[in-house]
């Protein structure tokens, strides 16, 4: 496989603070470990580079496995390149799994995940500057049917811009730039996990002082636009396809301003 290394954002740190129930501070790991130090809770919220091999196939797996019916078989297979890959690629520090204790063979130990992206439009320059050459490096010379459906994808118009899956609004784009894609497995739904994984990242969004984020919603899913309305998100737009949703993460006049005061004290 072609090496992508490069392409990574240094590490943030040697610890990262994540929001589970516990509050812990989970400690960067050695790869090659099974169990990271530091960790002793059953379930945690835990950065995707940890580690990074474990986790990408899991993520792959369950965005697969969870997809609806409207996507034919051969395009099921792109959906971690559409929605996951490159997020993890380009900005694993911030992208989180859920962990859980599995006594499964292998152990599935990912039970769910959300990607991001601080900034939309950089992350389609990437996109095409970058993650594409490295999509067709990996098919090149391959002819049997698992690499179809990456033929497909490189030779398909709309994924050589991904602004027109990932957001086509201009404005939204701008004013609310951060994006994010979450999934769980059916059986990690409803408890309270996918809150705590959007508020995960949209807490270090804020910390990087991103204006915004924004993600959209199949128009026929009012249960996700509900639950994502109760993690703070509101509708911006609606299409007959899609429910775009915003929120604000980070206050313009006080960033402007400078620390400790607002502009309207001045």
């Amino acid at each position: 496989m072609a090496n992508m290394n490069h392409l990574r954002e240094p590490h943030p740190g040697p610890t990262i603070r994540c929001y589970d129930e516990l509050s812990l501070q989970l400690l960067r790991s050695d790869p090659t470990e099974t169990t990271p130090r530091g960790f002793n809770s059953p379930h945690a919220i835990r950065p995707s580079n940890w580690p990074l091999s474990v986790h990408d196939t899991r993520i792959s797996d369950i965005c697969k496995e969870t997809a609806d019916n409207s996507w034919p078989d051969w395009a099921v297979h792109l959906l971690p390149y559409i929605f996951c890959h490159a997020h993890t690629l380009f900005h694993p520090s911030h992208c989180y799994v859920l962990w859980i204790p599995s006594s499964a063979t292998p152990p599935l130990h990912v039970a769910g995940y959300i990607v991001s992206t601080p900034n939309t439009n950089t992350f389609s320059t990437e996109w095409r500057r970058c993650y594409l050459p490295f999509l067709a490096q990996l098919s090149e010379g391959k002819t049997d049917g698992e690499y179809e459906w990456m033929q497909r994808f490189l030779t398909h118009d709309t994924y050589s811009n991904p602004e027109t899956f990932l957001c086509d609004d201009a404005g939204i784009r701008e004013r609310w730039p951060a994006h994010v894609h979450i999934n769980l497995t059916v059986d990690w739904r409803g408890k309270g996990w996918g809150k705590k994984l959007i508020q995960v990242v949209f807490s270090k969004l804020k910390s990087e002082r991103v204006r915004g984020v924004h993600l959209g919603v199949a128009a026929d899913n009012e249960g996700a636009v509900r639950f994502y309305e109760k993690c703070g998100l509101r509708r911006e737009k609606e299409d007959k396809d899609t429910v775009w949703m915003v929120m604000d993460l980070w206050d313009e006049t006080i960033r402007s301003a400078g620390a400790g005061e607002t502009l309207e004290s001045k």
